[in-house]
């Protein structure tokens, strides 16, 4: 069975050589199990578990995908000519094993979660001290120690949260797309 390697990407990351990653997979393989693979490969990064995320085939040059630079987080359908992969159906009806190894293939959107205790993104993760959205909530990182002061509420943008977080260290607010972790109480008697 031919192998085909897929350059991929995160929504809402620009396509810095940093931010691409690359997963080889037999071209009979299913977008379900891909969504897998991606998870195992990128689980110390982002947070997967029970959160549902589409994949986009999106095949295009590095120059289509400079608009991630100024909008990381553009619509793919409309700026990029994306397409959503079918869980069930096979990679080789989206990839031939004859792709160009210089284009982004594949760009991995999380999906939208209710926000609930605890804020997971990307390398960090977040604690508040009080319920989300409160302004003025504590932002505790997995250590304890305090790394910022959240400002409003959550704003939803391009199906993604954007929080406002003023961090202690630099002094300044920045502005964070975040994907949210459900530890709410659960009474299973």
């Amino acid at each position: 069975m031919p192998t085909v390697e897929l350059n991929c990407l995160f929504h809402g990351d620009t396509p810095d050589v940093a931010n691409i990653f690359s997963v080889e997979v037999d071209t009979e393989t299913t977008v379900s199990r891909l969504k897998e693979i991606i998870k195992e490969k990128k689980q110390n990064i982002a947070y997967f578990n029970n959160a549902k995320f589409k994949l986009w085939n999106v095949n295009e040059s590095n120059e289509k995908l400079n608009i991630l630079f100024d909008n990381p987080n553009a619509n793919i359908k409309r700026k990029l000519g994306g397409k959503i992969l079918e869980g069930l159906d096979k990679l080789s009806i989206y990839f031939s094993y004859k792709l160009n190894k210089n284009y982004m293939h594949i760009l991995c959107e999380l999906s939208e979660l209710a926000p609930k205790d605890k804020i997971i993104f990307k390398e960090h993760s977040f604690e508040l001290e009080s319920a989300p959205g409160d302004s003025g909530s504590l932002v505790i990182d997995e250590d304890n120690l305090l790394v910022g002061i959240l400002h409003g509420g959550f704003y939803n943008k391009s199906d993604a949260y954007i929080i406002p977080i003023t961090l202690i260290k630099e002094h300044d607010k920045k502005y964070f797309k975040i994907e949210f972790e459900s530890i709410g109480n659960s009474n299973n008697d």
